[in-house]
């Protein structure tokens, strides 16, 4: 198939103009909802305990308050638990990275699965973490030393400098993120890991590229609000329902079993997968704006000669 122009108008809807067998979007969004619940299952089952006994004690605590010690116990018993989910969250990301990349780059209907793809998007992930940590630890060091010789020759006038500094730093730090952005989908195309050659796809087209994502930022945002109300509406109205809540027992163990009650948990768990089935569907979206950038990559030969506006 033809491969779109890059221009902010098609890199803004490449996700709706995706080729490949049908009902792409359904399955990715029903997988992405069943898998984060999946996910926070395994969370709640192992932390629930913990979580469950901490809120007791906040309510039961004068002031709504437990001590610094048993703050720091229930964190404390937390942090195995943490470091057993993050693998689970890390394999939850490369699946769905690859098979998002997949479509756009490949043309190729829905599939979860761990192959070379996946492997070679670890190391991408590995490659935006160590990204992400560097520009904050370059832009707070440079912002920090330019601060320090702004008060010593300004005193409190220099801070009003600061202002368009940090404005900057942040153009900056989005300006690299954006540059990089189409590594994941070069990966999945070149069949090698790719990282830093992401800005030749991206090479003229920053501004472009930058507008789509913040429209897209826009648009993903009033989506996500006009469902919270309606699903918070929807999840506050069954916790209404019980006696406890209605009528304002202020029995504490009374208002923990409402809030754990079956009706409750059943609808909190539909309004999670919901939100984030939803979520998952912004993501592809998302993703669609580098896709269209590697794809049109003007130092990439493979299926250029096909590309239209």
């Amino acid at each position: 198939m033809p491969i779109r122009e890059f221009s902010f108008g098609n890199a803004l809807s490449h996700w709706s103009n995706t080729q490949g067998p049908g009902g792409f979007l359904w399955k990715y969004a029903l997988a992405y909802g069943l898998a984060t619940v999946a996910v926070l299952g395994v969370f709640l089952l192992l932390a629930g305990g913990a979580i469950m006994q901490f809120v007791s004690m906040s309510a039961q605590a004068p002031g709504g308050t437990v001590s610094d010690q048993e703050a720091l116990r229930m964190l404390g018993s937390l942090v195995p638990v943490f470091l057993l989910t993050i693998p689970l969250a890390i394999l939850f990301w490369v699946v769905f990275e690859g098979a998002l990349q997949r479509r756009y780059i490949r043309d190729e209907g829905f599939s979860l699965r761990i192959s070379g793809d996946e492997g070679r998007l670890f190391v991408v992930g590995l490659l935006w973490l160590l990204t992400f940590i560097g520009l904050y630890l370059a832009v707070a060091i440079v912002l920090a030393i330019i601060a320090g010789a702004l008060g010593a020759m300004l005193g409190e006038a220099g801070i009003f400098l600061m202002i368009p500094l940090a404005i900057a730093g942040v153009v900056g730090f989005a300006w690299v993120v954006v540059r990089l952005s189409p590594a994941s989908a070069m990966t999945i195309r070149d069949r090698k890991i790719t990282f830093t050659s992401a800005f030749q796809a991206s090479k003229g087209r920053f501004w472009q590229m930058f507008f789509a994502f913040i429209i897209m930022a826009i648009i993903a945002y009033i989506v996500s609000l006009v469902l919270q109300l309606i699903l918070g509406a929807m999840i506050g109205g069954a916790m209404m329902t019980n006696p406890a809540i209605m009528n304002g027992t202020g029995d504490p163990e009374a208002m923990m079993a409402a809030l754990f009650s079956p009706s409750t948990l059943v609808m909190a768990g539909f309004v999670y997968f919901v939100m984030s089935a939803v979520q998952g569907l912004i993501q592809f979206a998302w993703a669609g704006i580098p896709a269209l950038a590697a794809k049109t990559d003007p130092n990439w030969t493979s299926g250029q000669a096909d590309v239209f506006a």
